[in-house]
């Protein structure tokens, strides 16, 4: 059976003369480093692209749910997925994650107040790195819910009862009494 000519003992005594030597040693020390750092920058690249692409469509499913959730037990299911749809489009701006349209929403819906409203996406983010190969796309999956309650609100009027409100026929502070 013939020896190997790549072994990891013929690899660290290579390294090892590299490491001596000084004539031209830089150029093959970069020439073995530079694609590993090629394929460090590019992962770099992808994960950044990957976590921006998942934060605004976070961010717009959110509004979109929140939007929803505002006219639940008021409008049709219908007008409330139209309703997500755009406000998740206009939050998404999907050219900037280089997708060639908005992704659609998912919207489960029960239209009584007190249940929860469930938007759900489900996209692919096209990558950007030429350098990762067999990497072209990312799946992304996500939940949003929203449950609207109606509870007692509390208002806190503040009045101005300094001496420039006792001005006028009637004063200021009369007639902002007798509006709130």
């Amino acid at each position: 059976m013939p020896k190997s000519t790549f072994s990891a003992a013929w690899l660290i005594r290579f390294s090892g003369r590299l490491y001596r030597e000084d004539d031209g040693g830089l150029s093959a020390i970069v020439g073995f480093t530079l694609p590993i750092m090629l394929l460090l920058m590019a992962g770099a690249v992808y994960a950044t692209q990957n976590f921006m692409a998942q934060s605004r469509a976070s961010y717009a499913m959110d509004s979109a749910v929140l939007a929803a959730g505002k006219v639940l037990g008021t409008e049709t299911s219908a007008q409330m997925q139209a309703d997500a749809q755009a406000y998740f489009s206009v939050n998404l701006n999907a050219t900037s994650l280089g997708l060639s349209a908005t992704p659609t929403l998912t919207m489960t819906v029960t239209p009584s107040t007190g249940t929860p409203l469930s938007v759900t996406l489900s996209t692919t983010v096209p990558a950007v790195s030429p350098l990762l190969p067999g990497l072209t796309q990312t799946s992304y999956n996500a939940t949003a819910t929203a449950t609207r309650t109606l509870t007692g609100t509390e208002l806190a009027l503040v009045l101005d009862n300094t001496g420039s409100m006792a001005d006028g026929s009637p004063s200021k502070i009369s007639a902002l009494i007798s509006a709130a």
